[in-house]
């Protein structure tokens, strides 16, 4: 559809189950943003509290997303 797998992927709640997150990954997306509001694991709530706070792969700054 876009001619080239895209570096990032971002989605609300309601998209994420892990198969669509393996899925996007298996497909070559870098960067997959699917918050799970389920999740038991430090690290992940750590990493979905964090996101965009950090530089991207290629070093650009990452995005934060506006509150809500």
């Amino acid at each position: 559809m876009l001619g080239r797998v895209p570096h990032l992927l971002a989605a609300d709640a309601g998209f994420y189950s892990a198969k669509n997150e393996i899925a996007a990954h298996a497909r070559g997306v870098k960067r997959v943003c699917i918050p799970n509001r389920s999740t038991n694991s430090a690290d992940r709530k750590r990493e979905q509290k964090n996101a965009g706070s950090a530089a991207t792969s290629d070093g650009a700054p990452g995005v934060r997303a506006a509150s809500v």
